[in-house]
Parts: C-alpha cells; structure tokens; sequence
C-alpha cells in the first residue's frame, strides 16, 4: 500500500502533466481548474510560460488556464515579464495590484496583460519552475530531466497567479506549490517541444523544428545544400538565436488537431538572408528598420482596436473612446484611479466617473426609447379597455399621461440634446411616472375593480405602488448614487395612495394591517429588489468599463 506521502506525489504529477497538456493544446480544463481552486482559493488567473531558447530565452506563455476554454499564447520579454523576472531571480515573486500597485509594473507585459484579461485580481504570485543553468550543461548528469527533454522542448519557466485577494499561503500550501513546481520541468520538456517548434516556425525561426530537421551530421549536410526551400537552413538558426522578445505578441498557435492556418506567418520577404563570404556568415537584414518599426505599430493598433471591440460586444455595451487625460491617468495612477465607492459603486476619481457616464448613457438610452414606447402602450390599454376605462373614470388622463412620451419626442429632436440632458430627465421622468400611475391612474379605477381581481397577488403588487416603482428603475435606469435617494422619494409619492386604496379595495381588512403590508410590498419589490438587481447590473458594466480602460492604457503605455 501507497504512503500518503507517495499518493500525493503522484497526484501532484497527475496536475503537472495536466498543465502541460493545456499548454501544448492551447486549452484549459473543468478538472484542472477545479484542483486549481481547491489548491489555491481565490485563483482568477494562471498564465503557464516557459523560457524558448530558440529566441534567447524569450517567454511563450498563455492566456487564463484557471477557467476552462481555449487558451492563446503570448510571447514577451524576459526582461520585462514576471516570469522571466523570476526565472532569473531564482525564486518566487509576489505583489499587489492595489492602491497605484500595477503602476509600479509599468514593463511587466504579463502582468498588465493578467489584469486586462481579469479585472478582478488584485494580487500575484509567480513561482519559476525547471532546470538551472548548471543542470542544463552538458556536462551534468544524463539521467537528469532536464538533459532528457532539453533537445525536445523547454523545461524552465514560471506560473503566473493571479487572486482576487491576499493568498494564503500556509506552510501546507507552500509544500505542495514547491511539490507541483519540482513535478512540471519533465512534462512540461516533454510536451512543449510541437507548440516551441510551431511558435519558432511562426516568428522566423526553426531551431527546434524537430519535424522536418534531421538529427545527424549528414542530413545537416544536405540541408545546407538544399537551397531555399528547406525549412531548417542555417539562416533559421541564426535568426532565431538572435533576440529577445519585444513587446507581449499574441501568436496564432492553433490546438491539436484544430487544422489552424499559418497565414500569419512572415514570408520570405520578412526574414534574414544569409551570405557566405567564405568562412564567415554576414546575416543582412532585409527592408529597413523604420518600414518594421511603423508595421508593427499599425499591427499593434489594429490589434488594440480589434480587442477593444471585442470586449465591448461581449459586454453588450458600446466600446468607450478614452479621453487622452482619462488614459495617462490611468497609466499614472493604475488601480488608484479606478478605486471605487462600496455604497454607490461610483468611481472615486470625478473625471473616470464622468466619463463611465458618458459611455454607459449610450446604453441606456436605448432602454429608455424602448420603455417609453411600453409606457405609451400601457396608457392606450388602460384608458380604453376594461376594466380600467380611464376616459370613463378621469378623461383628462391622457392629457396628463402624455409626458411619457418625452424621451421619444426629445431623440427624435436630437440624439445629442438628449444624451447630453438624459440623467436630469430620467429623474423628473421617474418621479413623473410614479406619481401618475399611483395618484391618477390607479386612484381613479381601484373602486370600480372586481372583487375577485382583488383577491390576485398581481393586483397587491399593483395597488401598493411596487410595481410602478419596480418597472420605472429597471425601465429608466440610472447610476447607483442617483439610484438610491431618487427610488426613496418615488416610494414616498408611491406610498400616499396607500390609505386610499385600503378604504376603496380592503374596507374589510383594518386599516393599520393594511397600510403595513402594503408598505412592505412597496419596500421589498419596489425599492429592495430592483436596487439589488440594478446594483449587479452596473457592478458588471464598471467592471467592463474598468477593463476597457486597462486595455486602452496598456495600449498607449
């Protein structure tokens, strides 16, 4: 029988190799991110990166293996990236993002990559893992993993953490990460050598291209000598050996088996050719160095703007056109900037509050059109069909339900007029609605209504002004700190039909009970329940926002 000291080696390799796998197959499991999270609670964020020694130690690494879906793959700099921060140090590192913390990582491709993808963290941890430079001589042993798996892959890198708070790393924790870190180097050799063979392949450079290149003196001989075609010349070697990474690159690495294309990948036009002048090899760069400089930034810019649509779509919500002082400020200042109100959501920085306003308004107008189109709607069937019959009961109604119909009158008038008015609008209209619906509206039909209509749910709520204060938060929405004191006064207007109605439709009932159960109807299902869902609501489109405004400074910065 196993010792529970050897159950969990093996279950730690178990891991290992499951993260390695995600890596080479450019996709996260539900199994592997739940041990995740039962190893380390908190974890939003787990980018893998391994060290490729066919372009000096450069960082491929991949987007989010901490929840499940497919990964891409990212390559940057050791010299401005955690991980390679950590790989060179030797050991782990670890910080906060909070408070202007990501400020001071302004270089950290990486990190600021993890905090554009999850806006949630707000703490990292980056522990290296693999051979050292002393294993991976020649010299050293051959039984070694790193010796093993050195010519296949790549056996060094780091994993980088990501948590929506402080870790808590106790000392139990701390044994099995040390565990998980000493199990990846051999697996991770094993199975990184087709994606590091493919990424070479895809940045100009085919030193592990252990495919198609032979391994033995004679068929080095005949790549030599076969011309441009081969895919293994010398020039490929010398190309990729000679650089770093510059800025965080996505890089079209496609699964296994997916049959992605390589149409991204340089042509001839783009890659170094070589010349033999006797025993020297003069690599000569073709195009000059402002034609490459200016391509990469029009890739970078369409890349940026491709992105940033992207996330504004998936959020349902329009893409934001950053101001430039909105932007340096938060390349200043990092998460400072974005620090937010625990009561009314609102950003703490006027000019990052003023602009989420202008962005989230275009949303919401939308909403506005929609409802007061409903309202219109309403007011036709309740002043013309029983048993309502308004025209009957109080003929001046439509003359005074007519306002309604202002958001659309006003868009009609003028998109820009009524975007920029629309806050001070929604609040009259809001209050404007309430009182009509509670004060003329349903006082002048309640008397008249069956007795059975009465004794329906639907009907209370009706009655007791919930429902009018429900629909007229969700259908006329506005920020949080609007929000709260504007619903208050609206269940104030709501709140006086209440005597009325309890005499009209509950004469039966006594009158204290009455006005005591009404109220908590308008409480919980006119002002509890529609803030909670609108405070959720808006906590996602800031968050959204927020990260937007990470992408846009990453961008700039």
């Amino acid at each position: 029988m196993a010792s529970p000291a050897a159950t969990a080696a093996s279950k730690l390799q178990l891991l290992a190799d499951a993260l390695a796998a995600e890596f080479s197959e450019s996709r996260a499991s539900a199994a592997c991110a739940a041990a995740l999270a039962r190893l380390l609670p908190g974890i939003q964020y787990l980018s893998i990166g391994v060290s490729n020694p066919a372009q000096g130690g450069a960082i491929v690494a991949s987007s989010n293996c901490a929840t499940e879906g497919p990964t891409t793959l990212h390559l940057h700099d050791p010299l401005h990236s955690a991980a390679g921060r950590a790989l060179a140090l030797g050991k782990p590192l670890q910080g906060s993002l909070l408070n202007g913390g990501a400020a001071a990582l302004p270089a950290w491709t990486d990190v600021q990559q993890m905090a554009a993808s999850e806006p949630g963290v707000s703490h990292l941890l980056c522990v290296p893992f693999g051979c050292s430079e002393a294993e991976e001589e020649p010299s050293s042993a051959n039984g070694s993993p790193c010796r093993q798996h050195l010519q296949q892959g790549s056996g060094r890198g780091a994993l980088l953490f990501g948590f929506s708070a402080a870790p808590q790393l106790d000392p139990r924790r701390q044994a099995v990460l040390a565990g998980l870190v000493q199990c990846l180097p051999a697996p991770m050799a094993r199975l990184s050598a087709d994606t590091l063979a493919f990424v070479n392949f895809a940045c100009g450079s085919n030193v592990q291209c252990t495919c198609c290149c032979g391994a033995d003196e004679e068929e080095e001989e005949e790549e030599e000598e076969g011309g441009a075609g081969s895919p293994c010349r010398d020039d490929d070697r010398d190309a990729g050996g000679s650089g770093g990474a510059g800025p965080s690159q996505a890089l079209p690495v496609p699964a296994k088996g997916s049959g992605g294309s390589t149409a991204d990948t340089p042509g001839p036009s783009s890659r170094p050719s070589v010349i033999d002048n006797g025993d020297e090899k003069v690599t000569a760069i073709k195009g000059s160095a402002s034609a490459a400089v200016a391509a990469a930034t029009a890739a970078r810019a369409e890349q940026h703007g491709r992105g940033l649509a992207a996330l504004g779509a998936a959020s349902g919500q329009p893409a934001p056109r950053f101001s430039k002082a909105l932007v340096a400020a938060a390349e200043e200042h990092g998460e400072g900037l974005m620090a937010q109100s625990w009561l009314t959501l609102a950003f703490r920085s006027a000019m990052m509050e003023r602009e989420y306003g202008r962005w989230i308004s275009q949303y919401h107008i939308k909403v506005d059109l929609l409802f007061s189109a409903l309202l219109m709607a309403a007011l036709f069937i309740v002043s013309f069909i029983k048993p309502y019959r308004l025209v009957d009961h109080a003929p001046l109604s439509l003359l005074l339900g007519a306002g309604m119909a202002l958001p659309l009158l006003m868009h009609w008038l003028g998109h820009s007029m009524y975007a920029s008015w629309r806050e001070r609008l929604v609040v009259a209209l809001r209050l404007y609605v309430v009182a009509f619906i509670n004060l003329v509206s349903i006082r002048s039909y309640q008397a008249n209504l069956p007795h059975d209509r009465l004794q329906q749910w639907v009907t209370f709520w009706m009655l007791t002004g919930a429902e009018s204060l429900a629909v007229t938060a969700l259908g006329f929405p506005i920020r949080l700190q609007l929000h709260l004191p504007l619903q208050f006064a609206a269940m104030g207007l709501a709140s006086r039909n209440i005597p009325k109605m309890c005499v009209d439709c509950y004469a039966a009932a006594p009158a204290g009970a009455c006005f005591k159960s009404s109220a908590a109807m308008a409480a919980l299902f006119g002002y509890l329940l529609p803030t909670a869902g609108l405070r959720y609501i808006e906590q996602r489109s800031r968050a959204a926002f927020a990260g937007l405004l990470r992408s846009a400074a990453l961008h700039e910065g």
